[in-house]
C-alpha cells in the first residue's frame, strides 16, 4: 500500500508539471496569426477531360454514372494538351495501370494485376497484334477495369482499353494541325482534315509522320500513318461509317541496360545500347478497314453492325543481355528474331432498346460477334560463333564499356514454326435499369 500512495503522488506531480509547462510555452509562443484560418476552393465542376459517355462499357446509350464497374476516360483535349502520340504514354497515369517495356517493340500494360498484350480494341472491336499504337487518329482512349468477358468475349480478363476512333462530321468544314519537337530531335508532324461532301456526307483525314530519338546511342526510328473515314446519312435514321487506316512503324528495338542481382539495374551505363544497330529492328505495318452501320427504328429501338478487317505484318530482332558478370566487367548476350503475319475477320451486331418513363427507365441489349482469325509466327535464334576461350570469353561474352562490342554470330532459321487458325462466335443478352 506505501508503493501504491508514492506512485499515485508521482503521477500527480506530473500531471500538475506538464500544464505548467504547456502554458509556459504558449506564453513564449506568439500566435501564428498571419496563416489563413479558413481555407476556400472554387472551381467548375465541367471539365474538358471529363465525360459522361458510358456507351464503350456497356454497348447502350448509358450514362457513364449508371455503368457498374470501373471506367476511365482519356479524351481528346487532354491528349492534345499534354501532347500524347502514343498509347503507352496515355495509359502511364491512368490508376489501377501499369506499364512494361513491351520489348522496346510493343504495348505491354498490366490492368489490375493481370498482364496482357492482347485486350486491346477499337470501336469496341478487338485489335489484338503486338505493336505500338498511335493515337493521332483517336478522338478518345477508354479504359475498362475489371473482367469484361460479358461485354467484349474472349479475353479481358483485367479490363479491355478500347480506341475510339475519329470520325468524318456533317456539320462543317474544319482544318488544323500539330507540330512539335523535343531536346533530342524527335519531332511529330500531324493533320487533320474534314470536309464536307454535301449536306449528307462527309470526308475526313488524319495523318501524321513522326521521327524518334532519345538519349540512348543508336535509338531512332520512324513512324507513318493515314487514317481516311466517310461519314454518309442513307436516309433519316440510317448512318454509314467507313473508315481505312494504314500504320507504318519502323525503329530500333532497345531493351535498355540489364540488371544486377538484387539491386537493380546497372549503373554507369545509361546511354548505352546493349545490342546491334543493325540487328536490333522493329518493323510492323497495320492495315485495318472498317464499315458500320447505324439505324434508329423509332419507339427506343436501334441497331448497329460492323465489319472490320484488319492485316498485321509484324517482324522484330534483337540482340539484348541475358546475364553479368560483375567480377569480370563483362555481359553474356543472347538474341533471336521474330515474324507474324495476321489476319483478322470480325463482325460484330448490336440491338438495343430502352423503355420506360420518367421513374423507370430499362435498357436491353442482343449482340452477336463473328471472328475469324489466321496467324502465322516464327522465330529464328542468333547463334554466336566465335571460338570459346577466345581472349579469355564464351562465345556470347563481351566487355562492358561505353560502347558494347558484338562477338560474330549467325541466325539460325526455323528454330519455332506456328500456324494457327481461330474461329469464333459470340452472343450476348444483358438487361439494366437504373435507378432514376
Amino acid at each position: 500500500m506505501p508503493h501504491l500512495h508514492r506512485r499515485a503522488a508521482l503521477l500527480a506531480g506530473a500531471a500538475l508539471l506538464f500544464p505548467a509547462v504547456a502554458h509556459a510555452d504558449e506564453a513564449v509562443q506568439p500566435e501564428r496569426s498571419y496563416l489563413p484560418t479558413d481555407i476556400v476552393v472554387t472551381g467548375n465542376g465541367e471539365s474538358d477531360y471529363g465525360t459522361q459517355n458510358g456507351s464503350s462499357a456497356t454497348k447502350t446509350p448509358t450514362p457513364l454514372i449508371d455503368v457498374p464497374q470501373g471506367v476511365s476516360y482519356i479524351t481528346e483535349d487532354q491528349l492534345e494538351d499534354q501532347s500524347i502520340r502514343q498509347l503507352n504514354e496515355a495509359l502511364r497515369y491512368v490508376p489501377g495501370i501499369s506499364m512494361e517495356t513491351g520489348e522496346g517493340h510493343r504495348d505491354e500494360v498490366f490492368i489490375r494485376g493481370q498482364e496482357s498484350t492482347a485486350d486491346f480494341y477499337i470501336d469496341g472491336l478487338r485489335d489484338d497484334a503486338q505493336y505500338y499504337r498511335s493515337l493521332y487518329n483517336i478522338e478518345r482512349v477508354e479504359v475498362l477495369k475489371g473482367a469484361n468477358a460479358l461485354i467484349f468475349g474472349r479475353g479481358a480478363g483485367g479490363g479491355a482499353i478500347n480506341r475510339v476512333a475519329k470520325r468524318a462530321e456533317l456539320n462543317g468544314q474544319a482544318v488544323s494541325g500539330e507540330a512539335s519537337i523535343d531536346s533530342f530531335g524527335a519531332f511529330a508532324l500531324l493533320a487533320d482534315v474534314n470536309q464536307p461532301l454535301s449536306g449528307s456526307a462527309a470526308l475526313r483525314l488524319n495523318a501524321t509522320y513522326e521521327e524518334f530519338d532519345s538519349h540512348r546511342d543508336f535509338y531512332e526510328g520512324r513512324f507513318f500513318g493515314i487514317s481516311p473515314t466517310l461519314t454518309a446519312e442513307l436516309g433519316p435514321q440510317t448512318t454509314l461509317v467507313a473508315s481505312y487506316t494504314y500504320d507504318d512503324d519502323h525503329r530500333v528495338t532497345d531493351r535498355g541496360v540489364p540488371s544486377v542481382a538484387g539491386t537493380g539495374p546497372l549503373r554507369g551505363y545509361d546511354e548505352t545500347f546493349f545490342g546491334d544497330p543493325g540487328f536490333n529492328q522493329a518493323e510492323a505495318q497495320v492495315h485495318i478497314g472498317r464499315v458500320r452501320i447505324e439505324h434508329e427504328f423509332g419507339g427506343g429501338l436501334s441497331a448497329n453492325g460492323t465489319i472490320q478487317y484488319a492485316d498485321y505484318d509484324k517482324v522484330y530482332a534483337n540482340i539484348l543481355p541475358s546475364g553479368l558478370d560483375s567480377t569480370a566487367d563483362t555481359v553474356f548476350l543472347g538474341g533471336y528474331r521474330d515474324y507474324t503475319d495476321r489476319e483478322n475477320w470480325i463482325g460484330q451486331g448490336n440491338l438495343v432498346w430502352q423503355a420506360g418513363g420518367d421513374t423507370l427507365e430499362s435498357t436491353l441489349l442482343l449482340g452477336f460477334e463473328v471472328s475469324r482469325q489466321d496467324t502465322r509466327n516464327g522465330r529464328d535464334t542468333v547463334s554466336f560463333t566465335r571460338a570459346p576461350g577466345t581472349g579469355g570469353l564464351a562465345p556470347n561474352e563481351t566487355p562492358l564499356g561505353e560502347t558494347i562490342f558484338i562477338p560474330p554470330y549467325t541466325l539460325d532459321a526455323g528454330a519455332r514454326l506456328r500456324d494457327s487458325a481461330a474461329g469464333n462466335t459470340e452472343f450476348l443478352f444483358a438487361g439494366a435499369a437504373p435507378d432514376r
